[in-house]
């Protein structure tokens, strides 16, 4: 049996809003107390796939945590990277104050990138 062991780099970094979602969503930096750290998707390294990504809209409770997620584009459908955003996002939380600039919108969005380091 061959145990294979990889690093997995994942870089997490705001995108503008997809077209027709400009009214709602904060655009601004965003600044996290606790920094999501998602996981890279088992399937798509099993499966061979050193790269991917995914970007993914959220709505933030009143305790600053990431909710109601949902993939709203990834690379490589199938292979987990929309759901590994998700659930990495969801364990994050926002720093108090997030929204400060525009306190109206309570939704944002993020790209998050996956890659295997060789």
């Amino acid at each position: 049996m061959v145990i294979q062991v990889a690093l997995a780099i994942v870089l997490i970094q705001q995108t503008p809003p997809l077209m027709g979602l400009n009214s709602d969503v904060f655009v601004a930096p965003l600044v996290w107390e606790v920094i999501p750290r998602p996981r890279y998707p088992v399937l798509a390294s099993s499966r061979d796939v050193t790269s991917g990504w995914a970007t993914v809209r959220c709505r933030v409770d009143e305790g600053r945590h990431p909710r109601q997620c949902e993939v709203m584009a990834e690379s490589t459908q199938g292979v987990g990277f929309g759901v590994a955003a998700v659930e990495g996002l969801e364990q994050g939380v926002l720093r108090e104050g997030w929204n400060d600039s525009d306190p109206a919108k309570d939704t944002f969005q993020q790209l998050v990138r996956f890659a295997l380091a060789n």
